[in-house]
């Protein structure tokens, strides 16, 4: 399982088509997402305090197009990065990216 941090407005303007697209595919060529283990600090990262965020969670098996492992900022991390566009068939969960007053995020415990 892998998973992509979306804007709200983002996916719900995708709501009508088989697949997801964020903005910045257009530009890089693939959609950024995060193992389960990174998923938190990269929220706590880039979108802290933002309300206006779902976490999709997707099937890797389900996917139909290449999955990259690796880290393009120079870090020793490597991210799963997914070249093509998001088929709606691979989410298999969308809940809305909350925090807690312990900057963990709300509900990403199941996932374990």
């Amino acid at each position: 399982m892998i998973f992509h941090i979306a804007e709200k407005s983002v996916w719900k303007a995708c709501k009508q088509l088989d697949s997801y697209v964020p903005s910045e595919y257009l530009d890089e060529g693939f959609v950024h997402c995060s193992k389960l283990s990174q998923v938190e600090r990269t929220a706590n990262n880039y979108y802290k305090g933002r309300d206006d965020l779902v976490l999709l969670a997707i099937d890797e098996d389900k996917l139909e197009v290449p999955i990259r492992y690796e880290n393009l900022i120079g870090g020793e991390e490597n991210f799963p990065h997914v070249y093509g566009e998001l088929h709606k068939a691979a989410i298999t969960r969308v809940i809305d990216l909350k925090w807690n007053a312990k900057n963990e995020i709300v509900g990403l415990a199941e996932f374990n």
